[in-house]
């Protein structure tokens, strides 16, 4: 599986890729929406994960930008929003799960459960 993590902090995240990594995933590192957008066009990928430090509409706005390039591609969202305010703001953009911040291995196997989940 092939992952984009959008995020200007990835050395936040290292144990996340790591254990990605380890279950046989390729975790691409991409710093912003622009690049992003550019990698969806060049190969889709299983998933993306953002990490924008963005609520409300700003990030309303960068998902609907990836969905306008590839509306397949499921995405998960670092936030720190309580899991029913983040459902209501993010409902019909096709958000596979809400992300704690803070670098686990417990967030790369929430990931990994949901995927399997999603692919059957």
């Amino acid at each position: 599986m092939i992952f984009f993590m959008v995020t200007q902090r990835p050395e936040a995240w290292t144990l996340l890729r790591r254990t990605l990594e380890e279950h046989g995933c390729t975790a691409e590192l991409l710093p912003d929406m622009p690049r992003c957008l550019e990698a969806l066009r060049r190969e889709p990928p299983d998933l993306v994960i953002l990490d924008l430090q963005l609520d409300g509409k700003e990030l309303r706005e960068a998902i609907v930008s990836m969905l306008m390039v590839d509306a397949s591609v499921p995405c998960a969202v670092v936030s720190t929003l309580p899991a029913e305010v983040f459902h209501d703001r993010m409902e019909g953009l096709g958000v596979l799960l809400s992300l704690p911040e803070g670098d686990s291995k417990d967030s790369a196997e929430a990931i990994l459960s949901a995927l399997r989940r999603l692919n059957g």
